[in-house]
C-alpha cells in the first residue's frame, strides 16, 4: 500500500512540475496559446497536438495582425526571428501550393508573404514563419523557433 501511494505522489509531483513549467513558457490569449520554447516545425506541430491544438494558421489579414499583436506583446520574438505558423509548401518548383498542416490549401489571397518571398532559398524552405514585420517567410522546417497554437475549433 505504501509502495502504491509513493508512485501516486511522484506522478502528482511530476504533474505539478510539467504544469508549472508549462505556465513559464505559454501564454495564452484566448484561442492561441504562445511559447517561448523553440522547437523545429515538426516538434512544434506535435507539441500542439499533445495539447490538443494546432499551430496557428490566420485565416484573415485581422488574425495575422491579432496573431502579431499576441506575440509582440509576449515578447515571442528573438531578435528578428519569427514564429511557426501552420502552413507548408506541398508540391515544387512553380507548382507551390501552401497547405494549413491539414492537406487544406491555404488560399492564394490569405498567403502573406514578404516581398521576394517564398524563395526556397537553397531549395529546402518548406515551412513558414511569422515574422516581426507580419509578413511570412518560407524556412527551413529544422529551424528552431518559438510557436503559436490554437484551439482546434473555435468555440
Amino acid at each position: 500500500m505504501q509502495r502504491m501511494a509513493s508512485k501516486v505522489i511522484a506522478i502528482a509531483a511530476l504533474a505539478l512540475v510539467a504544469l508549472a513549467l508549462f505556465a513559464t513558457t505559454a501564454e495564452a490569449t484566448g484561442r492561441y496559446k504562445f511559447f517561448t520554447k523553440s522547437l523545429t516545425y515538426r516538434q512544434a506541430h506535435f507539441y500542439c497536438r499533445k495539447l490538443r491544438m494546432k499551430l496557428a494558421v490566420p485565416r484573415s489579414p485581422e488574425e495575422n495582425e491579432k496573431i502579431l499583436s499576441h506575440i509582440k506583446d509576449t515578447h515571442l520574438f528573438k531578435g528578428s526571428r519569427g514564429a511557426w505558423l501552420g502552413v507548408t509548401r506541398q508540391g515544387t518548383g512553380s507548382n507551390n501550393i501552401w497547405e494549413n498542416g491539414y492537406f487544406h490549401r491555404v488560399p492564394d489571397t490569405m498567403l502573406n508573404f514578404a516581398a521576394r518571398e517564398p524563395n526556397n532559398y537553397g531549395g529546402h524552405e518548406e515551412c513558414v514563419e511569422l515574422r516581426p514585420s507580419g509578413k511570412w517567410n518560407d524556412v527551413k522546417c529544422e529551424t528552431l523557433l518559438p510557436f503559436v497554437c490554437e484551439r482546434l475549433y473555435r468555440r
